[in-house]
């Protein structure tokens, strides 16, 4: 029962995320963590995320985070 609830924990902790800026099917495995990122105006919840989804290192910009963890892109 151990193993198991580690199996779920892993499954819930890594997402799958599809990049759809390449023309390929490659599937992109990333940890939801909150440690939020903006590219061209968009919030990303980690750079892993954003990375998955096309951008490059260069383009991500760290956000800013109030007292609440809510992210807005800096301007």
């Amino acid at each position: 029962m151990k193993h198991l609830s580690y199996i779920l924990l892993f499954c819930f902790l890594i997402t799958c995320s599809k990049n759809e800026n390449e023309e390929t099917d490659e599937l992109c495995f990333f940890i939801e963590i909150w440690d939020p990122v903006c590219v061209e105006g968009k919030i990303f919840s980690n750079s892993a995320e954003a990375l998955c989804e096309g951008y490059t290192e260069d383009e991500i910009i760290p956000a800013n985070q109030d007292e609440n963890q809510n992210a807005t892109c800096p301007d």
